[in-house]
């Protein structure tokens, strides 16, 4: 008889004894006798199945695979590391980056530094904003000026443009302490605000730095008849980008804090409007009544 290891049919292992497959009953002629080969092969005995095995847990990631996170972004402005830039190219940097790119001007402008810096370039941009204005109303005044000479008396003209022009100019030279009060009052307001809705997450010198870096647009006041109106809303705009990344709010939570104040005024002045319009009603109707009696 041959020694086989394996049965031919299953592949299962064989004893050197076996005359059929334990497992699948394939006989192995070469070691069956005469009488065996033509007999029914003995019942297969299954096997016990196997038990369940319990699903594999995947493999924790490694941590050499998974990338390191990105460190955060470099709080930085150009204007305030004028050492290193010089003055106009400071000014223009940030001035630039923060009309073209506010988003990103505001998420990396610091949160202190000192107030210095902010007032500055705001002071700067207001001021020009200013400039523009005066000589806009002396061209303006000077052409209605021409006009009016010649159906009113040209003395009188020329005294009321002196008066204009000196108006212009005194407001031209304290324009920077009205700029200054003017930020401070505003940034009190609407970091009261915040802090009354639980929204200002930081302190008053990131809100007065949000409003002081919003002024870039003011420039655009160059453009006459439409400059001053694009500038005044893209302020805003810029107002409400720099309040929501330096108080580390929402957008929509922004957006009330900074329109808020601009809201109560114009309901105010409707108000008053209102009241005004009502007591000038009631005067004419009294003056009518008496021009009746009389």
């Amino acid at each position: 008889m041959n020694n086989l290891h394996n049965c031919r049919n299953c592949g299962q292992p064989v004893e050197s004894g076996d005359k059929f497959c334990r497992n699948c009953g394939f006989p192995f002629e070469e070691r069956l006798t005469d009488s065996e080969r033509f007999s029914e092969p003995p019942p297969i005995t299954p096997h016990p199945p196997e038990p369940p095995r319990p699903p594999i847990p995947p493999a924790p990631p490694s941590f050499e695979s998974v990338p390191p996170p990105p460190p955060p972004e470099e709080k930085y402005v150009a204007w305030e590391d004028r050492e290193k830039h010089g003055f106009f190219t400071a000014l223009w940097e940030t001035w630039k980056e923060s009309i073209s790119n506010p988003d990103r001007f505001f998420s990396r402008l610091p949160y202190s530094g000192g107030m210095g810096s902010p007032l500055l370039y705001a002071v700067l941009i207001g001021w020009f904003y200013y400039f523009v204005e005066s000589i806009y109303s002396w061209i303006f005044s000077g052409i209605w000026g021409s006009l009016l000479s010649r159906y009113v008396d040209s003395n009188e003209v020329l005294a009321r443009l002196a008066v204009s022009n000196g108006v212009n100019f005194i407001w031209l030279v304290l324009a920077p302490i009205f700029i200054i009060i003017g930020l401070f009052v505003l940034s009190g307001i609407y970091h009261v605000i915040g802090m009354i809705f639980g929204w200002a997450k930081r302190d008053f010198e990131a809100t007065l730095r949000a409003l002081a870096y919003s002024a870039g647009p003011l420039v655009f006041a160059i453009v006459p008849f439409c400059g001053s109106p694009i500038a005044a809303v893209w302020s805003l705009v810029l107002m409400i980008i720099g309040y929501k990344h330096m108080q580390q709010t929402t957008g929509g939570k922004a957006t009330i804090t900074i329109l808020l104040p601009l809201i109560l005024c114009c309901c105010l002045i409707f108000i008053l409007s209102l009241i005004f319009g009502a007591a000038l009603i009631a005067m004419l109707q009294g003056a009518a009544s008496r021009w009746d009696n009389y």
